[in-house]
């Protein structure tokens, strides 16, 4: 999809099998290459890919190799959106600025940072990300690294059965502003809210 609606990222590919991977490689050879797990989350099992021997066996397929963007201080920002609004910039980095871990993730150890501003250009690309997806109008957040002045989008996520969009962001007030946009969202097409003319939360 995000060929489709031309969203900026970094280079990605499904390989139906190693036969494709090996082009991938050798169709690229500066480039260095992830090869993310498809199943989980957090950078859990993300590993660096040269050659085709790296592939551990059981690996899930189609294979999903992405571009890794290098970064003098590994970071990446999130941008949310509920029912077609954008909002709430964070970061995340790690407190120990020498880690030079990829995988910045809260799982990781990364941690929430605010008082950021996103640009047009951010927000554009954010939004073709979750329009591709069909989540703009629903739910979703965007991940997405800057590199020299330039946005790239990483990958996109939402909820399912299970919470996938962490919510342990250390910062109440979007915390609550989510947790708000989402209430008035679901009622908007249900019917009259229980709180009345005014947000609260009703325990």
């Amino acid at each position: 999809q995000f060929n489709e609606y031309r969203v900026s990222r970094p280079k990605t590919f499904l390989a139906k099998n190693e036969k494709e991977v090996e082009f991938i490689l050798s169709d690229y050879p500066k480039i260095k290459w992830i090869l993310k797990y498809p199943i989980g989350c957090g950078g859990i099992n993300h590993k660096f890919i040269d050659n085709i021997n790296q592939i551990p066996k059981g690996w899930p397929k189609p294979f999903l190799l992405q571009e890794f963007i290098h970064l003098q201080i590994p970071e990446v920002y999130r941008l949310y959106c509920v029912d077609g609004e954008i909002f709430g910039l964070n970061a995340r980095r790690f407190k120990n600025k020498k880690n030079q871990t990829p995988w910045v993730s809260h799982a990781q150890g990364a941690i929430y940072e605010y008082g950021e501003s996103s640009d047009k250009e951010a927000e554009e690309i954010a939004k073709s990300a979750l329009i591709s997806t069909g989540l703009y109008h629903s739910f979703g957040v965007v991940d997405l690294v800057k590199n020299e002045d330039k946005w790239y989008a990483l990958e996109v996520g939402t909820d399912g059965i299970y919470n996938y969009v962490d919510r342990e962001i250390e910062n109440q007030n979007l915390f609550d502003e989510i947790n708000e946009r989402l209430a008035k969202a679901f009622w908007k097409k249900v019917g009259i809210p229980p709180w009345g003319k005014t947000w609260s939360y009703k325990n």
